[in-house]
């Protein structure tokens, strides 16, 4: 899956990812291959990313958007870091 997190002011993070978990506003979400399309609202929480050389990243961040585009691919606007 592509992710893309990004800022008004930078990009935070480009890839190629198999997991994403994320908590919104009515609870965790883990974004897997194929996940149905979804527009949803992030509460401040650290964005946990599984990336696909197997390694694990954190991103803090204060809030935001997570939007689940067909064809594997997630955008993150945040709010602020």
């Amino acid at each position: 899956m592509k992710l893309g997190i990004y800022t008004i002011e930078k990009t935070l993070y480009e890839g190629e990812i198999t997991e994403l978990i994320a908590k919104t506003t009515s609870g965790e979400i883990a974004v897997l291959k194929d996940h149905m399309p979804l527009i949803t609202r992030l509460i401040k929480a650290p964005l946990r990313i599984k990336e696909q050389a197997g390694t694990e990243k954190t991103i803090d961040i204060d809030g935001g958007f997570l939007e689940i585009q067909p064809e594997n691919s997630i955008v993150v606007l945040v709010d602020t870091l």
